[in-house]
C-alpha cells in the first residue's frame, strides 16, 4: 500500500498535516488536496535547494494551504552540517565537513493552537531527534506516520525499540502495514532490518 494511499485513508477536510522532510513535494501536496481549503499543511524541507523546489511545486498546483519551511528538525534549535547530495531524497545531517544549515523544534514551528492530525516523519536517520524536540506537538498528534531503518538509526546510536518505546511512553501504538494495508502491532524488540514506514496511532 501506497503512501498517497494511507494519507487518503487517514486526512479529511480541514485537517492538519506536519510534513517533516517533505522533500520535492509529492505527500504534501496530496494532503493539501485531501484537507481542503479549510486544512493546512506545513511542509518541512532543510536542504534549501530541494525547498525551492517544494515551494515551485506547491504553486504550480495552485495550493495556498501549504506553508513551507525550511530548515532541519531535532530535539533543539542551533545549527547542523548537512550534507548537498545531488539525489534529492538523500541529504542528511552529518558530523563531517560539509554545509551548515539552521534547525528548530517541531515544538517551535508548529503553533500552539494547531492540533497535528497526521505527522509525517522521514528524515534518513534522524526521526528519533525529531520527535525528541516534539514533545508538545505529539501530546495533540493523532497519528505518526515514519520512516524505519536500521541501517539509518545506527549511524546515529540508536535502533527501532528506541523509536517505538518512546512513542508508547506518550500514548501511541505503533504499528507495520503488511502489503495489503492491514496493521499489526510492532513487538517492544523488534527492529527494522528493511526500510519500512511504521504508523503510530493515538491510544
Amino acid at each position: 500500500m501506497g503512501d498517497e494511499i494511507f494519507f487518503s485513508q487517514y486526512l479529511k477536510e480541514g485537517d492538519c498535516c506536519v510534513d517533516v522532510g517533505a522533500n520535492m513535494g509529492a505527500l504534501a501536496i496530496h494532503a493539501g488536496t485531501l484537507v481542503g481549503p479549510v486544512g493546512r499543511v506545513i511542509a518541512i524541507e532543510a536542504h534549501p535547494r530541494i525547498a525551492g523546489f517544494l515551494r515551485r511545486n506547491i504553486a504550480l498546483n495552485g495550493l495556498s494551504n501549504i506553508e513551507t519551511v525550511s530548515v532541519a528538525v531535532g530535539e533543539h534549535a542551533g545549527h547542523v552540517k548537512f550534507t548537498n547530495i545531488r539525489s534529492d531524497d538523500q541529504n542528511a545531517v552529518v558530523d563531517d565537513n560539509h554545509g551548515t544549515i539552521p534547525m528548530k523544534r517541531l515544538d517551535d514551528i508548529v503553533p500552539f493552537d494547531v492540533q497535528v492530525d497526521l505527522l509525517k516523519i522521514d528524515v534518513e536517520g534522524y526521526e528519533l531527534k525529531v520527535l525528541q524536540g516534539s514533545e508538545r506537538v505529539l501530546a495533540t498528534t493523532q497519528v505518526v506516520y515514519f520512516e524505519a531503518w536500521e541501517q539509518h538509526y545506527r549511524k546515529l546510536d540508536y535502533s527501532t525499540p528506541d523509536v517505538t518505546a518512546y512513542l508508547s511512553a506518550r500514548g501511541f501504538e505503533v504499528l507495520l502495514r503488511d502489503h495489503e494495508g492491514i496493521l499489526a502491532s510492532v513487538p517492544p524488540d523488534w527492529h527494522a532490518d528493511e526500510c519500512v514506514n511504521l504508523v503510530a496511532l493515538r491510544r
